[in-house]
């Protein structure tokens, strides 16, 4: 099989990531119709053939179906087909991407093109450069038009949350590759590019989560003086950020203390009131769920129910898990927990990783599982677009037939210190 071809649709959907909806929608049509016109190929047709005998992807298309089904018939149930024809083909249209990655698994492709690592490493420096630059000369792009905006990266996003909910897929891969072998200006490049981008976000969620992935990596993975070294850099770091005046600083000492400014209760966060009228939804109904589609006058009853009734930010859960269940029914937010869970077991399960791989994917998965519980995530498009990308990467990084030169080239270093360590 030719493996440029094969890897086209790969470098398609690498392409898309920063872009919105729109975007990724286009990019994921591409990449499917390249595959659609390949079926021809042997290779090709071997390799799907192998699918339907792959455990682990039915698995997870099955956990997929458990999230997915509930709301779309809770949908159907409360008259709003359109909705339900909406969320359905938009859930359904992401697992050609996981199906991908189990496909170029059974295709036994040993090691990709370069020309798929320099798009990966455009991708990663394009993350960097737009968030720098959205900090120090403030803009988004709204409408297909520039405009001005406050001072927070969102790449070419809607919202700062959403751009910085898609980082925390790369965070765990750009530790891990800047502490693999030796150290390169690529590697130092590629980290500072997602470093710097998630301090752009101004995500305090994701920036507290990342300082951890990047503390327990060096724990874990590094040894002697290299890791008495990271440890001394990374603390210069934070102590220099948080001692400073800075807009990150600045932001975790408005959230530390309860200050913001666009607080509306007297909670401590909002979030705390957004969950407690959502608990009242799925109280109301706990089985069926109100379905996708829910405006503010939906959630107005449930907001008067916990004595907010002016309250102005009548949002959404912020909490994928009940979000999910508001929709669906508990069933549904069990659903997502049901796929991060079969994640962390297909991760822990393998055989055919090596440890900073099996760090990198478990550390992403908890992170997302984590961050789902101050945010919508995964109802997110942008952001479930990187998850089922994650879930390719996961599904071929597990379920392929031997070792590539690649992984082991790359990581022999970490692995052999790891097990210096253990012994």
């Amino acid at each position: 099989m030719n493996q440029y071809l094969f890897a086209a649709p790969l470098v398609c959907y690498l392409l898309v990531i920063p872009m919105g909806v729109a975007g990724q929608n286009i990019g994921l049509g591409v990449a499917l119709a390249l595959l659609l016109v390949w079926m021809n190929q042997r290779g090709f047709r071997l390799s799907l053939q192998k699918l339907r005998h792959s455990k682990p992807l039915i698995q997870f298309l099955l956990c997929w179906a458990v999230y997915v089904i509930p709301i779309v018939a809770s949908t159907v149930i409360a008259g709003k087909e359109k909705d339900a024809a909406r969320f359905f083909w938009g859930h359904l249209f992401g697992i050609v991407i996981p199906i991908y990655g189990a496909m170029l698994a059974e295709a036994k492709i040993k090691e990709f093109p370069d020309f798929v690592r320099r798009v990966f490493f455009l991708l990663v420096t394009v993350l960097g450069l737009v968030s720098l630059s959205q900090i120090v000369f403030p803009w988004q792009l709204q409408n297909g038009e520039i405009q001005s905006a406050i001072a927070r990266a969102r790449g070419f996003y809607s919202h700062p949350l959403t751009f910085a909910y898609v980082l925390l897929f790369f965070v765990p891969w750009s530790v891990v590759n800047l502490l693999s072998d030796r150290l390169t200006l690529q590697k130092t490049w590629l980290f500072f590019c997602i470093l710097l981008a998630v301090l752009a976000s101004q995500s305090v969620t994701v920036i507290a989560l990342s300082a951890f992935v990047g503390l327990a990596a060096v724990v874990l993975l590094m040894k002697g003086k290299r890791r008495l070294g990271a440890l001394i850099i990374g603390s210069v770091l934070f102590v220099g950020i948080i001692a400073t005046e800075n807009s990150v600083s600045d932001k975790l000492r408005t959230v530390l203390t309860g200050n913001r400014s666009d607080d509306e209760t007297a909670f401590h966060d909002d979030r705390i009131a957004f969950w407690l009228a959502h608990t009242k939804m799925i109280e109301t109904k706990p089985l069926i769920g109100f379905g996708t589609g829910l405006e503010a006058s939906d959630r107005k009853p449930f907001y008067e129910m916990i004595g907010l009734p002016d309250i102005k930010r009548m949002y959404e859960a912020h909490n994928m898990y009940l979000q999910a269940a508001v929709e669906g029914g508990i069933v549904a937010g069990l659903g997502i927990l049901l796929c991060l869970l079969w994640l962390a077991r297909l991760i822990l399960t393998s055989k055919r990783l090596f440890l900073p791989q099996r760090f990198q994917l478990m550390a992403t998965t908890i992170f997302i599982g984590l961050a789902g519980l101050t945010q919508n995530a995964l109802q997110d498009s942008e952001v479930r677009f990187v998850f089922l990308g994650f879930v390719g990467v996961t599904l071929y990084l597990c379920i392929r037939p031997q070792y590539l030169p690649l992984s082991s080239r790359n990581h022999s270093a970490i692995d052999t210190a790891c097990s210096e360590k253990s012994q």
